[in-house]
């Protein structure tokens, strides 16, 4: 055996050491995305923008206030303060649409269905249990002359209301309160129906309704009931047609918007650069305006939350610094808005149909300098949320790791 073959064993064997080693402290990059979003919520703070007053004198007028009279006053504004306006209207309406009027409409349609039965004492409990989201939209309607009730009639017919605090009706007894102002109507258990007096000329209307109640005037109620679900149908339609119109006026400020994590289950840390790459998988997609050639590449700025930073403060001027074992959650902003960005209607198109996939691309920082490309994994380009709900097919959800 040659004298030299130890030496040589262990050379080789210091040098697998040396490379097991440096593998073992060289940092490991994981790159996840959860969510994809299109959203006008990273507007610029800087730049100035032309108020639409058409709409804020449509959005003003609503029977409901909308946040949006601050910003209608103005001729221009910056576009952070136009988007969070606008955005404050949109979540005002979506109640309304969503929540408020469609309860208001199930709600008259009980009171309507115990006056047509004649249980007196359910109609008053249902009325009771829902008075304020009754009343508002009912004094609202019947301020602006939307409507007169017979046989009576409503406005300057009726009758003023006594001065006494407390007045004996039929069946249940009404009470004045100073403080805020409002009748209430005491009825069975421990249910009151109050009507509050919250403008000029709502006494009269509040004392009328208030004695109906009291009395069991079954003409006058029912009237009430048919009058409530009209009110809130035409209302219903009304904010669904602003909302529209709102997310019309929104939409060439939304930017596409990236959410994810990037961790390290190395043993030396790295640093993630600021810029990033969405790349979408269009090449092929066609359209009306014809056949994409290749893949769209949208340029993103990427940043993180500071330590002890306010919720919501996001950095994007300083690299993410990832230590070992530590995992950093990111939000990547598309630099142009969706609509200005190359093939934006195929593009929008297709997160709308949820049918193209896409990836990101992050640069990593190592030690000495250099940069290296990370990739994610393929996932549908869409908002990921829906995604969940609506399942696309199997071949399309086999993701591919790419990494170098």
């Amino acid at each position: 055996m040659s004298p030299y073959l130890p030496v040589l064993y262990a050379l080789v064997g210091a040098l697998a050491g040396g490379a097991f080693s440096y593998w073992l402290q060289r940092p490991r990059v994981v790159l996840v995305v959860d969510n994809i979003r299109l959203t006008a919520d990273f507007s610029s703070d800087r730049e100035q923008t032309k108020v639409n007053q058409a709409l804020g004198q449509l959005l003003t007028q609503y029977e409901r206030d909308l946040g949006f009279q601050a910003i209608a006053s103005k001729g221009s504004a910056t576009e952070r303060e136009y988007v969070e306006a606008l955005v404050k209207a949109t979540a005002a309406l979506e109640d309304e649409i969503h929540y408020l009027l469609p309860r208001v409409l199930d709600t008259a349609q009980q009171f309507r269905d115990h006056l047509l039965s004649e249980d007196y004492d359910l109609a008053g409990q249902t009325f009771a249990r829902n008075s304020d989201i009754l009343w508002d939209p009912f004094a609202e309607a019947f301020l602006r002359s939307q409507f007169d009730l017979l046989p009576q009639g409503w406005g300057d017919k009726l009758p003023d209301p006594p001065d006494e605090r407390t007045s004996e009706g039929t069946y249940h007894r009404i009470r004045w309160h100073s403080n805020p102002d409002y009748y209430s109507v005491e009825m069975p258990g421990a249910f009151h129906a109050r009507f509050v007096i919250r403008g000029p000329g709502l006494k009269s209307l509040a004392f009328r309704l208030a004695s109906a109640l009291a009395t069991r005037n079954r003409s006058e109620l029912f009237a009430v009931a048919l009058k409530l679900r009209t009110i809130a149908q035409t209302r219903m339609k009304t904010a669904a047609d602003l909302a529209a119109l709102v997310a019309q006026e929104l939409d060439p400020y939304r930017r596409f918007v990236v959410e994810g994590l990037v961790g390290n289950p190395g043993r030396s840390s790295f640093s993630v650069s600021n810029r990033s790459k969405l790349i979408v998988e269009m090449r092929g997609y066609r359209s009306q305006a014809g056949t994409l050639s290749r893949d769209v590449e949208m340029m993103l700025t990427l940043g993180t939350a500071p330590a002890g930073a306010v919720e919501g403060t996001i950095d994007y001027s300083t690299p993410v610094m990832v230590q070992p074992g530590q995992s950093r959650r990111f939000t990547c902003v598309s630099s142009q808005y969706a609509r200005n960005m190359e093939a934006a209607e195929q593009l929008l198109r297709s997160f709308e149909g949820g049918d193209r996939q896409c990836y990101l691309v992050v640069a990593s920082i190592r030690r000495r300098g250099d940069y290296r490309p990370i990739y994610s994994r393929r996932l549908l380009f869409r908002d990921l949320v829906n995604a969940a709900k609506l399942p696309p097919r199997r071949s399309l959800t086999r993701g591919v790791v790419r990494s170098r």
